[in-house]
């Protein structure tokens, strides 16, 4: 069975002003232009290119300090966000390139969050799947920045994709990344923060794609003394959570039928005055029998959901195997 989705090549909306900053900015006597999959400079306003290229050497001097004797080396950056920096660095001991993610140290500043921080890592770092992005390192830095050091995926993120027009199997993608998160849940890792940016899909070889579920999160320690609610900043992130309340298995599997959605129709699921997703089975080129599985999903209460990602597992193989 082939499940093709095809479609033209959406629109991809415009980078913020800062980023566009950032892009022709000169960082420090580095002559590598960073690559900037999204900024957000910390502000209450547009930031100045002077303000940008002084936050940035800024951010540059502190990884430098922080990993100078770490062996990581040519480091560009790739994201600036409200909570952290995203590098890619290259090391002394390997071709293989890592990302390394830096978290704010004010948003994480009690030794209690520091703990709560490892213990996250720990058991992400425990992780050990084809479909999940390995975490090779984590600490705390000498700045008191929170770091973590995982692979760098190569290929694109589902969100990329998603803008520009796919045509890949879906369920084969959806099966892989359910395969990734139920050994997480098993072990009983939350992500937090799934989205189709946490997706990077590497190509194999010809038609042959794999997802890597990257950044799972310390969402736990951040939330200890972070100002605002993270999810609010997540389109895919469940009701719960932008409600402000705890997330649990079932919050990932809301976020994970988002993607689907996304993935699948290529826009954001549309919900009725009930708070009842809007099918798309009617949808030219769409697999219908995907429909009650993503619906399911993303129903609004927790108990209408799927119990695991096992269930949903599960129900995707049938609809493979129903469609051969």
């Amino acid at each position: 069975m082939h499940f093709a989705i095809k479609r033209r090549p959406a629109d991809i909306p415009d980078i913020a002003d800062v980023a566009e900053i950032v892009n022709n900015a000169n960082v420090g006597n580095d002559a590598n232009v960073p690559n900037v999959a999204s900024v957000a400079v910390p502000s209450h306003s547009h930031p100045t290119t002077e303000q940008t290229d002084e936050y940035l050497a800024d951010v540059i001097s502190v990884f430098r300090s922080d990993f100078a004797d770490s062996g990581y080396e040519n480091e560009q950056i790739l994201a600036v966000t409200e909570t952290s920096t995203i590098f890619k660095a290259g090391t002394r001991w390997s071709q293989n390139a890592v990302l390394v993610k830096l978290l704010r140290p004010e948003l994480m500043q009690s030794r209690f969050a520091h703990k709560i921080f490892l213990q996250e890592c720990a058991m992400v770092a425990d992780l050990n799947h084809p479909n999940i992005s390995p975490l090779y390192d984590y600490g705390i830095a000498k700045s008191g920045a929170p770091f973590m050091v995982s692979h760098f995926v190569q290929g694109w993120s589902l969100r990329v994709l998603n803008l520009q027009g796919l045509d890949v199997e879906p369920i084969s993608l959806f099966t892989q990344i359910c395969e990734g998160l139920a050994l997480a849940h098993a072990q009983n890792v939350l992500h937090g923060n799934l989205s189709a940016n946490k997706i990077i899909v590497s190509p194999v070889r010809r038609d042959v794609y794999v997802p890597k579920i990257i950044d799972l999160s310390v969402t736990a320690a951040l939330k200890l003394q972070l100002p605002f609610n993270l999810a609010s900043l997540r389109a895919s992130a469940s009701p719960e959570e932008q409600y402000g309340q705890d997330p649990d298995f079932r919050s990932d599997l809301y976020s994970l039928g988002h993607i689907m959605y996304e993935t699948l129709t290529g826009s954001v699921p549309l919900f009725n005055r009930n708070k009842k997703v809007l099918g798309f089975s009617k949808l030219r080129g769409v697999p219908q029998l995907l429909e009650p599985l993503v619906v399911r999903c993303l129903a609004h209460e927790p108990r209408d959901r799927y119990e695991s990602v096992n269930e949903l597992l599960h129900d995707l193989r049938e609809v493979e195997s129903t469609a051969l």
